[in-house]
């Protein structure tokens, strides 16, 4: 196991897809050099699964059909971060 991570796009629009290992789990969400940085421990040797993860800020909507992974301040703004359960994936948590 191991943690890696990745800058998230700041798009309010669109779920952004993260190809993770089956089984890795996000362990924090910051902000760092104007990014919002998302953290996970994974276990490179399993296989790949799409994941979906959309941001959203103070007073916007939050996506229906996700749950809250973290909070990061960028700039000034502050931004939400939700992992986004496409249809199936929803009911296997």
């Amino acid at each position: 196991m191991r943690i890696e991570s990745w800058i998230l796009i700041r798009n309010l629009e669109e779920p952004q897809c993260l190809r993770l290992p089956i089984g890795s789990q996000v362990r924090h969400i910051a902000a760092n050099a104007g990014q919002v940085w998302i953290y996970v421990e994974l276990d490179i040797e399993q296989e790949f699964e799409a994941r979906f993860f959309q941001m959203c800020r103070t007073d916007y909507s939050t996506p229906a059909n996700g749950k809250y992974i973290g909070s990061a301040i960028v700039e000034g703004t502050s931004w939400h971060v939700f992992e986004v359960y496409k249809k199936g994936r929803y009911d296997e948590r």
